[in-house]
């Protein structure tokens, strides 16, 4: 599309995500992740934008899943790979979901503030708590508390 700009940061991707929160959700849509370069904060102009898709219960169709990928691409105007939790390689699965950041849709609108929910993995949380705490990697989960 002529004149429409792509996507440069992860603040854009949840924008756009929130702007098209009807046409997402309608797709069948219970959740989407965002993980890779833009996740990272270390895309550049060649960087694709890497998804993880949810489907609500028996939602997950192949239209769906297609319908989805294009409408991704163009308002992203950017390559996206769009990935199910079962295409996930057991290798590589630890790696993505450390540090994606979700964006969850339910039927009442985006959950948590209305806008939209990122979460965390655990154990990206807790090993963010753990440094701020000053722990030691070797010190044990109990050992910030004990203080």
């Amino acid at each position: 599309m002529a004149g429409i700009q792509a996507i440069e940061t992860k603040e854009n991707i949840f924008n756009i995500l929130h702007e098209h929160r009807e046409q997402i959700r309608a797709l069948g849509v219970y959740r989407l992740g965002l993980f890779g370069s833009f996740a990272r904060d270390e895309q550049d102009a060649s960087s694709d934008v890497d998804i993880l898709v949810e489907f609500a219960p028996g939602q997950k169709k192949f239209d769906n899943f297609i319908q989805l990928a294009f409408l991704l691409e163009e308002l992203f105007q950017r390559r996206v790979e769009l990935v199910t939790p079962e295409s996930l390689s057991p290798y590589i699965r630890p790696y993505i979901l450390r540090e994606i950041e979700y964006v969850t849709f339910s039927p009442h609108g985006l959950e948590s503030n209305g806008w939209y929910a990122r979460s965390l993995d655990p154990c990206l949380l807790w090993g963010r708590l753990r440094d701020r705490l000053g722990c030691r990697n070797d010190q044990g989960a109990g050992a910030a508390s004990r203080d």
